[in-house]
Parts: structure tokens; C-alpha cells; sequence
């Protein structure tokens, strides 16, 4: 494993050339062939994962539509931390996009590096923390746009984005009936 590869990790980005190679003893490489499932939505999480070569698909199951891409991930970006933090099962699936080279840590191997070595923990945990705090505002970014198109698509009734023929019109009744009433209310903004 070649240190160039964990030093382009943001995760990783603040560690030195003798800390990243303690973390790389701990890390374990996977290769997966292009659609291969890295893991599945709803099993217990117990190990991240580094993109050293490749691309992985999160998504997430939406019921009456398929698989709805969430996000494409590249070499050098990291995926699957929630399982070093909690229990709680994982929240999307994790499909190899196209042939990849996998790093994986676990979560035993995480807990050992963070009791071990408080240099690695203090530094990783600050970057993970700063990195699991971008993804929320994103997320939050993308459900205030999702939640105005909607509200949009409610006070209009000739120029609705959630027309007959429109695929999210499925999403339209979820978003901004709050009850088991027949007349959609709107969400307040």
C-alpha cells in the first residue's frame, strides 16, 4: 500500500508520514469488480472504507422507482464512517460504479489505532466530525430545494414540476400531506 494514496484522503490529511503508516497497518485491501455489492442498506456497519482505485455508488432502494444514486464516489474519498460511531445499520448501499481498490478499516481496528494512539484519535476524530458536518449541511442543502420544488408544485395548479406524466409526482403526496387526510396540506416554509 502506498502512503501517496492515504496522503490525498481528507480524512487522513492531517496525520503525519509516520502516523499514516500506522493507520496502514491497520487497513485491509479489497478489490471489487464493477457492480459488485460492498455492502447493502440495513445490515450492521462495521468497517469504512478508502477508494485507492475506482468509483462506488451509494444509493439508496426507493420503493415503485429502483435505485436512487445518492452519490459517486472517487479515488482518494472515503465512505461507510457512520459504522465507526454507532450501531446503527448502514444507510444506503455501496456498489463498485466501476472496477476498485478498496481500503478498508474496521471498527475493532479503529477503536485499537484511537486507544493506542491519541496523536492518530485527537486528529482523525476532528476531521471526521468536520467531514460528517459537510454532509449534513449538503443533505440539508438538498432536502430545503427538494421541499421548495415541492411547496411550489402545491400553489400552482397549472405549471405543477409534479404533473401526471412527472416521475416525482409519486413524492409530491409524502412531502406535504403530514396526515391521513384526502386533501394534501401544505408544508409551511
Amino acid at each position: 500500500m502506498d502512503l501517496s494514496i492515504l496522503r490525498k484522503v481528507a480524512l487522513f490529511e492531517g496525520l503525519t508520514s509516520r502516523q499514516l503508516n500506522t493507520l496502514k497497518r491497520v487497513l485491509k485491501a479489497r478489490e471489487y469488480a464493477a457492480g459488485a455489492n460492498i455492502f447493502s442498506e440495513g445490515e450492521k456497519g462495521d468497517s469504512m472504507f478508502v477508494i485507492a482505485e475506482g468509483k462506488v455508488r451509494l444509493s439508496q432502494m426507493i420503493d415503485g422507482v429502483g435505485e436512487e444514486a445518492m452519490a459517486l464516489m472517487n479515488a482518494g474519498q472515503h465512505f461507510g464512517e457512520m459504522a465507526l460511531i454507532d450501531d446503527s445499520p448502514r444507510a444506503s448501499f455501496a456498489i463498485a460504479h466501476t472496477p476498485c481498490v478498496l481500503y478498508e478499516l474496521s471498527n475493532r481496528a479503529f477503536n485499537e489505532v484511537m486507544f493506542m494512539h491519541k496523536e492518530i484519535a485527537y486528529t482523525l476524530l476532528w476531521t471526521l466530525v468536520r467531514s460528517l458536518a459537510q454532509r449534513l449541511r449538503e443533505t440539508h442543502e438538498r432536502m430545503r430545494n427538494f421541499l421548495t420544488m415541492a411547496s411550489f408544485g402545491s400553489q400552482t395548479e397549472t405549471v405543477s414540476p409534479f404533473g401526471p406524466n412527472n416521475p416525482l409526482a409519486s413524492l409530491h403526496e409524502p412531502l406535504i400531506s403530514l396526515n391521513d387526510e384526502k386533501t394534501p396540506t401544505p408544508v409551511p416554509m
